[in-house]
């Protein structure tokens, strides 16, 4: 069943169209979407149609996230045994090469075990020698295996133990390969184990250094990376490889080249997930820590749309109107959106509106109508 209501265009829309302001009749039908208009309303503004078409977008998918050191970019110097420290040769800030005198930590445990190691290694030459002895005593008979076994086993003790000492002296940093009673040092030298810059001094002359305590670190600023947060309906659109610029906070016109390097494929408990890039245009990136902006420029894709001037907004939802067959009657579609740019909006829910015509300019004039209907 159908029933008929007044409705009149607002008086200054219909000025601005250079139509006469007298009320015309309007008729609609009991759908709250559906508007049916009658000649003489219809005459008092023009109206343009298009149909759904296809539009290429190179969407823009904006990304945040901070400067962070890679794992093999930092490094900590300790020591396995305690020693007192006698000299401070750097500080923080410092750039380094592999190999730079750091600090000295000396203690009387060090020069004990260079002693040790230099009177097993005489021990050892001794042993090379009566190992052969004995095995030309076996062969000649002179001696039973089981004693020649005997001897095997404290010679084979004999190297264990040699090596054991070279492994404890390689770990202070001293080469026993070097090492002679007259280099025995009462110091250990602590180097930079890679070149980069000193990130923490936790000593000074004076202080015991505990074993296994932090004493130094170095950083490797060249070697850092971005990581992005991404949100679930994203994290399919990027993938190793992807190119994108971003910039901090404080600089925006300053872009970094990027390079994405590992797109993690589970998620956080929040919803998100990361995504690894390498700084790829050469320069210094950011101070780690840094926080920064993204653009990732995802591929052009053709999809289907409508003009922006067609959308009509109604109860905060997207809308545009379709032409029926009757005339002058106009339907609303709701639209699922997608990307957009300053021109075309991408419709998701592209099957509603195949075959249609919907409005494009006058579509503002029908959605004043519909409202002023509704409130009728």
């Amino acid at each position: 069943m159908k029933r008929t209501i007044i409705y009149i265009i607002p008086a200054l829309l219909l000025s601005a169209c250079g139509a006469d302001t007298t009320e015309q009749p309007v008729e609609e039908t009991t759908s709250a979407n559906k508007l049916t208009l009658t000649e003489a309303q219809a005459s008092t503004f023009e109206v343009s149609f298009a149909e759904l078409t296809q539009h290429t977008m190179s969407t823009t998918l904006q990304l945040n996230g901070k400067v962070e050191l890679q794992p093999q970019a930092r490094t900590v110097i300790s020591l396995p045994l305690g020693g007192t420290v006698s000299s401070v040769a750097t500080n923080v800030g410092k750039a380094v090469q592999k190999g730079d005198l750091l600090a000295t930590v000396q203690d009387p445990q060090y020069v004990q075990l260079q002693e040790d190691y230099l009177k097993l290694l005489q021990e050892k030459t001794f042993a090379d020698a009566d190992l052969q002895r004995q095995q030309q005593l076996k062969e000649g008979q002179a001696l039973s295996e089981k004693a020649f076994q005997q001897k095997q086993m404290e010679y084979a003790k004999l190297g264990v133990s040699l090596k054991a000492l070279e492994e404890k002296l390689r770990m202070l940093g001293i080469n026993p390969s070097t090492l002679s009673s007259g280099s025995i040092s009462k110091d250990v030298r602590l180097v930079a184990s890679m070149s980069g810059v000193v990130s923490a001094v936790n000593i000074s002359t004076g202080q015991y250094a505990a074993p296994n305590d932090v004493l130094l670190e170095l950083i490797d600023p060249k070697q850092s990376q971005l990581s992005l947060q991404v949100f679930e309906k994203d994290l399919g659109r990027l993938k190793v490889g992807q190119q994108l610029n971003a910039a901090t906070n404080e600089n925006p016109q300053n872009r970094w080249n990027c390079e994405v390097l590992f797109v993690k494929p589970d998620l956080a408990t929040d919803g998100t997930s990361e995504v690894l890039c390498k700084f790829a245009d050469g320069r210094p990136s950011p101070a780690p820590g840094t926080y920064m902006n993204a653009e990732v420029v995802l591929a052009d894709h053709a999809v289907s749309v409508v003009p922006n001037k067609a959308i009509v907004t109604i109860d905060g939802s997207p809308y545009v109107f379709v032409a029926e067959s009757e005339p002058n009657t106009y339907t609303t579609i709701a639209l699922e959106l997608g990307e957009a740019d300053i021109e075309y909006s991408e419709v998701l829910n592209a099957s509603k509106l195949q075959g249609k015509k919907f409005v494009v300019d006058g579509s503002y004039v029908l959605l004043m109508a519909l409202k002023n209907t509704s409130e009728e």
